[in-house]
Formats: structure tokens, C-alpha cells, sequence
């Protein structure tokens, strides 16, 4: 007797430290989820909040591809976290989200279903979080990829500017009659025309500054502006489109730099000298310049943020700065023009003799090939844009709503039926609806939420660099999220899951499958 009952303690004992061992690791799992979403995000707006250039900023940028990983992985763990924590350790709370669409007419129905479902929210839960990860993942990737394509879509239209970009090569007084010429043509509304040359920054005491030479853009920054299409402030740094025409009008001797040299330059002034060729020796044209801001990209004339050299914009004529110039230069035009089909386009630009020309649209040039320019420096996941990867992507997606289904049927089988005695097939189908799809509506809902987030982070993330750990020379990805996403990614995986499970729990009443109880139970 007594050795019967010291062995029901041990049991009794071993069984609490199982229990407690499970408790633990339970709260640890959760705990561990939350760490996951504050440490990546707080790194992330740390990262914005300090200057770059910073030792402490280099430093943490080593890790910037982990960060921004884990960044865009967060929202995942905040909602998985917050499902697992009200499943496993606030069931009632749990139950009562599931039954809070019932109306007040119900309330009997409501307290059967919210009992039945708190006494199994653990393994309800489970549930929500398989579609829940599965629509936050699709979500995510969609997103994502819509982004991207976007993206690469805005950089064809920052290489050209506008409708049509076309170069010549020529001395300064022919490129200056091909430019009168492309403005007096039929078709053209608007058009501008900057000079391609070198030149060098003095007296702006920085050691960066005394042999570094520069591309210099001479052009009519006001003209300029309104002949191009492609303005989105987020082009610049600490500028905007409208703050530059307006410097322009009040100080006609203004310079735009790129913002990687912000960190070099001291004072509000520049003075730049351009050298020119006169035919037996070398002129100066040296001026002192106003700078009126700092781009990241520039349309039509700097397409790439990371780009190895710097190029300078300059408001000045180049028709009086260079006219002593006697070698051939560069001359580049943007066009807005009334033709807005492609081929009209192509033959218009092709009449004008450009030595090449590119439009926003294909991006041709005169011999009919390609003329975009690859990118110095592609983003993470650009190659994903293939053919190929979408295919692979598509089987994964399909895969995992596979695998994801044959869970959730798996669980809603584990779960079982409750047959409550005195209920018709209404009433059971009704409690059964609220305990074994609402659950699943709530993981999708916050699945969609969740993936919203996830992609969201990868669209301004994810740029020439990492662009939230470079803010000052990098700009984001548009944030594109489309009706048929939402309809692809979550309408219809819901739709579906909601007409299979309306039919097993048909088929289970049916068959009078289940546990008999009464409604006192």
C-alpha cells in the first residue's frame, strides 16, 4: 500500500516537472518570437536615426543584409507570437474572439462555442497560425515582387528622363542649332537640352576636392525640370522639385550635387572651373556657384545612386560658358511629345539623326537594341524576376498551400466533433463554423496583415543597397500592392478553406460522427 502510494507521488512529481518543463519552454518560445521582432526593428530605426559615415553606423551596416532580413521577418513573429500567446496561455480571451460575430440572440450557441473552443485553443490556434503564416507568406513574396518590377520599371524611365532622350555628338555651335532645331519640330512640346563636359571644385577646403575631377552637366535647371516627367522628390535629398525651381528664381548661379559628396562640402558655395579646348590651348570658364541641393538620382542624367563618378548639375548655358570650344562634346536631349504610340515615337526620334536615343517605353535605341543600362549595383533578389524563379516560386507557393491544408484537415480532425444533446443540425452546424473556421479567418486576417507589413519592409528595404541603411545616397522601392493580390492571396485561399470545411461538418452531422454532450458539459 504504501509503496503503491509513494509510486502514484513519483508519477504525480514527474509529471508537474514535465508540465513545468513545458511551461517553460512554452514562455520561452513566445519570448523568444517577441526578441525576434523588438531587436531587428530596433536596429532598423536605429540605423535611420544615425548619421551615415559614423563609425558606429559602418559597423552595424556590416550586418545590414542580416538586419534587414530579420526586419522584414518580424512582422511574422509578432503575429505567430501573438496567436501562440492567446492560444496557449489566454484560451478564454482566445474563445471570445472566435464567438464575437455572434449576435446577442445566439448568446446559448455563443457560450457552447466559446467553452468548446477555450478548452481547445491550443490546438486551434495551431490552425490560425498555418494559414496565417501561409497567406502572410504569399502576401510577403507578392508584394515584393510586384515592387521590384516596378522598380526596374522606374529606373528605365530615371535613365531617360521622358518620352524620348536622344544624344549627338559636335562642336558647340552644331550641337547649339540641333538643339533650336529639336525645339522648332512638329510634336515637340517640351524639350531640353544639357551639355556633357569635365570640370574641377576649388577652394572648398577639402583635401577630397584637389584632384578629384568631375562630370559636369551644364543645363537650364528651370527648363530643364519642366521638360521631364520622371520628378518624385524622393529623388533628392533634403530637397524637393518645386525648393530647386524656386532657388533657381531667386539665384540663377545655383549648382545641384550629388548627396554622396554632401559629407565634403563646407559652406553654402562651390567655386567650379570647366576647361575648354580653344584650338591651340586650354580656357577656364571658373564661377562661383550657389548649391541649392543634393540629388540621389537625377532623370534623364544620373540613373544610378552608387555610381562611380560624380556627376555635378550645373545652371548655366553652355552656349556662352563653352562657346571658345573647338572639340566635340556631348549634347543630350529630353522630349515630352504629343505621339504616344511607340512606333510613332520610334520614327519621330529616328528622323531627328540621334546618334542614339532611348524612349520610356522600350527603352530602344536607333539600331533597335537595347540601350538600358545595367545596373552598377542590383538589388537583392532582382534576378528573382526571371522566368525560371517565378516558375520555381510558383510550385513553393502551391507546395506549401498543399502542405498547409493537409495540416489545418489534420488538426480539424484532432479536434473532433461535439454533438450537444437537444441541438439540431443547424445549431451544431453553426457552433462548428465558429470553431473550426473563424479561427482560420483570423489567422488569415492577420496572415494579410502580416504580409502587408513583411512586404512593406522589403519594398523600403530593399533597394540599390539596403536603402533604409543608406537613406542619404539610396531611395525606396514603391510599396505596390494591387486588388489582385488581395483577391489572389487571400480572398480565394479563405473562400476555399470556408466551402471544404462547410462540407466536412455537414458530412460529420451527417453521419452523426462525434461526441455526445449535454449542453451543461
Amino acid at each position: 500500500m504504501k509503496l503503491s502510494f509513494q509510486r502514484e507521488m513519483i508519477d504525480s512529481l514527474k509529471e508537474k516537472i514535465r508540465a513545468s518543463r513545458q511551461e517553460k519552454q512554452l514562455v520561452g518560445g513566445i519570448v523568444a518570437m517577441y526578441l525576434l521582432v523588438a531587436i531587428p526593428l530596433g536596429f532598423y530605426l536605429l540605423l535611420q536615426a544615425l548619421l551615415p559615415g559614423q563609425p558606429a553606423t559602418q559597423a552595424i551596416q556590416t550586418f545590414s543584409p542580416v538586419i534587414s532580413a530579420l526586419a522584414i521577418a518580424a512582422p511574422f513573429f509578432l503575429a505567430l507570437g501573438t496567436i501562440k500567446l492567446l492560444g496557449e496561455k489566454k484560451p478564454a480571451i482566445f474563445g471570445r474572439i472566435c464567438t464575437a460575430l455572434f449576435p446577442r440572440s445566439k448568446a446559448s450557441l455563443k457560450h457552447i462555442a466559446t467553452r468548446n473552443i477555450s478548452s481547445k485553443a491550443s490546438k486551434i490556434a495551431r490552425i490560425s497560425m498555418i494559414v496565417l503564416f501561409t497567406i502572410a507568406f504569399g502576401f510577403c513574396v507578392k508584394v515584393t515582387f510586384d515592387s521590384l518590377i516596378a522598380f526596374r520599371m522606374e529606373k528605365m524611365r530615371i535613365l531617360v528622363g521622358n518620352d524620348i532622350s536622344g544624344s549627338y555628338t559636335g562642336s558647340i555651335a552644331e550641337l547649339n542649332d540641333t538643339r533650336v532645331h529639336i525645339a522648332t519640330m512638329p510634336n515637340v512640346t517640351r524639350s531640353s537640352s544639357y551639355i556633357e563636359t569635365y570640370c574641377m571644385v576649388i577652394n572648398n577646403d577639402d583635401p577630397f576636392f584637389t584632384y578629384q575631377g568631375f562630370n559636369c552637366n551644364l543645363m537650364n535647371l528651370s527648363e530643364y525640370i519642366a521638360a521631364i516627367s520622371t520628378r518624385n522628390d524622393k529623388y533628392l535629398h533634403e530637397a524637393t522639385w518645386a525648393g530647386l525651381l524656386q532657388a533657381v528664381a531667386g539665384n540663377p548661379d545655383v549648382v545641384v550635387l550629388p548627396s554622396s559628396l554632401k559629407s565634403h562640402v563646407h559652406g553654402p558655395t562651390l567655386t567650379i572651373k570647366i576647361p575648354y579646348y580653344t584650338g591651340s590651348g586650354y580656357g577656364y570658364f571658373t564661377k562661383q556657384y550657389t548649391i541649392a541641393g543634393y540629388y540621389k538620382v537625377f532623370p534623364g542624367v544620373v540613373v544610378e545612386s552608387q555610381s562611380l563618378y560624380y556627376d555635378i548639375i550645373v545652371n548655366e548655358n553652355p552656349w556662352i560658358a563653352l562657346q571658345h570650344e573647338t572639340n566635340y562634346l556631348t549634347m543630350t536631349t529630353c522630349i515630352d511629345t504629343l505621339l504616344v504610340d511607340q512606333g510613332g515615337i520610334d520614327d519621330f526620334a529616328a528622323r531627328m539623326n540621334f546618334t542614339t536615343y532611348k524612349t520610356m517605353s522600350n527603352m530602344t535605341d536607333a539600331s533597335g537594341l537595347i540601350g538600358m543600362m545595367p545596373l552598377v549595383e542590383m538589388p537583392i533578389f532582382y534576378n528573382l524576376l526571371d522566368i525560371d524563379s517565378w516558375l520555381a516560386l510558383s510550385i513553393a507557393l502551391f507546395g506549401i498551400a498543399v502542405i498547409s491544408f493537409m495540416r489545418i484537415n489534420a488538426e480539424r480532425k484532432e479536434i473532433g466533433l461535439y454533438r450537444i444533446r437537444g441541438f439540431d443540425a443547424t445549431m451544431l452546424f453553426t457552433t462548428q463554423l465558429a470553431e473550426k473556421y473563424v479561427p482560420i479567418l483570423i489567422g488569415g486576417i492577420v496572415g494579410v496583415g502580416a504580409g502587408i507589413a513583411s512586404g512593406w519592409l522589403a519594398a523600403t528595404s530593399i533597394a540599390l543597397n539596403f536603402q533604409a541603411f543608406n537613406p542619404v545616397v539610396n531611395y525606396p522601392m514603391e510599396f505596390v500592392i494591387t486588388g489582385g493580390t488581395i483577391l489572389l492571396q487571400a480572398i480565394i485561399p479563405l473562400v476555399l478553406y470556408l466551402a471544404i470545411i462547410m462540407l466536412a461538418i455537414k458530412n460529420e452531422i451527417r453521419q452523426e460522427l462525434g461526441n455526445i454532450m449535454d449542453e451543461e458539459d
